[in-house]
């Protein structure tokens, strides 16, 4: 009896010891949680790592331009007179969302002179007109004007200058950003006596409105 009692108490010991020993090597056979070296490694970032907004801080405290639509420009234009050619070189400081100044200069030439007259220059036309722009695009703009057309008659007779007040309506069409086509029509309300627009050689009346059609250059 006692060996019999002895071997089960040795087999009980054994199991005793074996579940004892079983968690400990299942928890030691449990892989831990690796952390990531390269992150755990780099350094937290710099001040001079983040992005920078000072180049958008400073557009966005910019002031706004007084007229982003406005252009100055610089062409050639020519006036349709019966009789005459007179082609303009013309420009306008584009100031102001409603106005801008405009000027032109050119030569008149006598297309078809009376038999005897060897005069093919007549004079020079100098202009100047402060207009107002109500519709104003991308691509069109549309003004009225009002200004001094003076006529230096040099080719007719020394000191010759005629003067009127000149009523303008005129119309800017940008086929790009930088080139544009312009188109003008004129009245002379008050003007001297050698200015009859509209008067023909041999007297007769014609339209009294004087056009000119041209292009421009455009630049800010």
């Amino acid at each position: 009896m006692a060996r019999v009692f002895g071997g089960k108490l040795l087999r009980l010991s054994l199991v005793v010891c074996w579940l004892g020993v079983s968690p400990r090597r299942v928890h030691a056979e449990e892989q831990l949680p690796v952390v990531n070296q390269d992150a755990a490694s780099q350094p937290p970032p710099s001040e001079t790592d983040k992005p920078s907004d000072a180049s958008s801080e400073a557009d966005a405290g910019a002031p706004p331009k007084p007229c982003p639509g406005c252009r100055h420009t610089f062409g050639a234009q020519a006036l349709w007179v019966t009789g005459k050619f007179i082609p303009e070189v013309s420009g306008r400081f584009d100031f102001h969302r409603w106005f801008w100044v405009d000027a032109e200069l050119g030569l008149v030439f006598l297309l078809d002179p009376p038999p005897g007259e060897d005069r093919v220059v007549l004079g020079s036309p100098l202009t100047a007109h402060l207009v107002f722009v109500p519709y104003r695009s991308r691509i069109v703009e549309l003004g009225l004007g009002a200004g001094a057309d003076l006529h230096l008659l040099y080719g007719v007779g020394k000191g010759i200058v005629e003067v009127a007040l000149a009523l303008k309506a005129i119309g800017h069409v940008w086929v790009t950003p930088r080139l544009g086509l312009v188109g003008s029509a004129r009245v002379y309300p008050v003007a001297t006596d050698g200015l009859g627009l509209g008067e023909k050689r041999d007297g007769s009346r014609g339209l009294p409105v004087l056009f000119a059609t041209g292009v421009e250059w455009g630049f800010p």
